[in-house]
């Protein structure tokens, strides 16, 4: 959770002397952008008296980010999530087992459960994709599995890394018709979006580069951990960040041996890579836990008005640093600042006059 600056007084001191537009940083790399409204462009509030104020958060040598999403579409996320995931006020019941556990795992799309762990999956990516900048982000998608422990694992590049959202989103209605079949093999996973990731054209080869890992509770193929563990601290070497959700709806489908051995891994994947982990629990909504990771590495985040003293009522961050705040302005010439500062200490701060007209 980003949390405001606990002394107002030190982020108006730190930026109210910055010029408009502005970027501060201890340290190369950072920078923190305002995007919207444009500098003096008049602009009218809504009849909340509210702006939108958009940007970008930046820690690295280029803005540019190539995202991938590694969805579990393995046998058991056609299970029931415990969340209302379609929004009908209805939840599937947690616990099926045995014979239907494979049937639903192969029902088609219109059949599929609504509220299952793959429902939920493709849910929050969506909600994930609508926080991001399509200007300067690429996002994938990649769907490992394998339809038995006998069968060489195979890796769908469901979505080729690209700018183009709408073609995302066909592609996690394609991912929602073919339903969920076979094991967990994240190590081919990560191995197939480490390859589309370093196979960067020339104008991406600054881009930051990430992976988001989501894995329902049941365990992997035993013999797959080790391989899941190398792939991601060769990723982390190669300067890819993994992050991981680990989706545990029902502790007692798998048994509490096999969920600590999967979270174990899940945990040890995004340590190796400089990442984070998020553990999705019963009731959790995983939408909610996905837009939480993009806030992780920020310690806090403050977008004011201080010509007015009002502070931004709502700031949405994606998982590439784009930020959507709500602030308060009145008419004339607003001086709105932001800061940021990271979880090791490192800040960064910008300003911009926004001039309202009624």
């Amino acid at each position: 959770m980003i949390r405001p600056f606990s002394n107002r007084l030190a982020l108006v001191v730190a930026l109210c002397a910055l010029a408009p537009t502005a970027s501060r940083a201890q340290g190369d790399g950072l920078a923190l952008r305002i995007d919207q409204p444009a500098e003096q462009q008049p602009i009218v509030a809504d009849g909340s008296g509210m702006v939108v104020i958009s940007g970008r958060i930046n820690r690295g040598a280029s803005a540019l980010v190539d995202l991938i999403f590694v969805l579990d579409v393995s046998e058991s996320t056609a299970l029931a999530s415990g969340v209302d995931v379609d929004g009908d006020g209805e939840q599937a019941p947690i616990r099926i087992q045995g014979v239907l556990r494979s049937l639903l795992a192969r029902l088609p799309r219109w059949t599929l459960p609504p509220d299952s762990v793959l429902a939920a999956e493709i849910s929050a990516t969506r909600r994930a994709l609508e926080r991001l900048d399509a200007r300067e982000t690429r996002v994938g998608i990649v769907t490992p599995h394998a339809d038995d422990l006998s069968e060489a694992a195979r890796t769908d590049l469901a979505v080729p890394l690209t700018q183009d959202y709408a073609s995302v989103r066909a592609g996690l209605d394609a991912i929602r018709a073919g339903g969920a079949v076979g094991n967990s093999y994240f190590e081919r996973g990560m191995v197939t979006a480490g390859a589309a990731l370093r196979a960067e054209p020339g104008d991406r080869q600054s881009a930051r580069r990430r992976i988001v890992l989501l894995a329902d509770g049941s365990p992997p193929p035993v013999e797959s951990i080790r391989g899941t563990l190398e792939t991601a601290s060769a990723l982390g070497r190669s300067g890819i960040r993994i992050d991981t959700l680990g989706i545990f709806p029902d502790p007692a489908r798998e048994g509490p041996s096999s969920l600590r051995g999967t979270e174990l891994m899940l945990k040890d994947v995004a340590k190796a890579t400089g990442g984070s982990y998020q553990r999705v629990g019963p009731g959790d909504d995983l939408r909610t836990a996905l837009l939480a990771l993009a806030r992780d590495e920020y310690a806090s985040i403050a977008i004011e008005n201080i010509t007015t003293g009002a502070a931004a009522t709502q700031i949405d961050v994606g998982l590439d640093g784009s930020f959507y705040a709500l602030v308060p302005v009145q008419t004339g010439v607003n001086r709105v600042v932001a800061a940021v500062r990271w979880r090791d200490g490192m800040r960064v701060g910008s300003s911009r006059d926004v001039r309202v007209e009624r």
